[in-house]
């Protein structure tokens, strides 16, 4: 019974302390982000973060959901300018907030979001290289 008590303490001091020390290197991750002044625009590569200057707010570009815009190629004629949607997520004190905004304002689609004190609006998405579709979003937050 001794032997049991101990196994059970050990075992809770060893995830406290891996616990704390994957909290720590997170912190250590969000404070190497690259930071954006409130009121600004920044653009981020898929899977790139952003941390907003003076707080502990960070807003990521996880992926593009869907991209049914006119492609770029000069042999081609649109009727319609098409429209791509992307999820980002905002992580602040209250948790992370998973969202998604469209490339097109419309009745049917949103580009901007307000999550709590913050308003992000997805300004731009643009492709990187049409081959490999690797994407970069270009959002305001204010």
């Amino acid at each position: 019974m001794k032997q049991y008590k101990h196994s059970i303490l050990l075992v809770m001091m060893i995830l406290t302390v891996g616990w704390g020390c994957a909290s720590s290197g997170d912190i250590r991750k969000q404070q190497n982000l690259p930071k954006m002044v409130l009121g600004s625009s920044a653009s981020l590569k898929e899977g790139d973060a952003i941390k907003i200057a003076n707080t502990a707010t960070v807003i990521k570009f996880h992926k593009v959901l869907s991209d049914f815009r006119c492609p770029t190629s000069k042999n081609v004629r649109c009727v319609w300018q098409g429209v791509a949607k992307v999820q980002l997520s905002l992580s602040d004190n209250s948790g992370q907030h998973l969202f998604s905004l469209d490339t097109l304002p419309s009745s049917r689609s949103i580009n901007t979001k307000r999550i709590g004190a913050y308003k992000v609006t997805l300004q731009r998405l643009s492709r990187t290289s049409a081959q490999q579709k690797k994407y970069v979003a270009t959002i305001r937050v204010e």
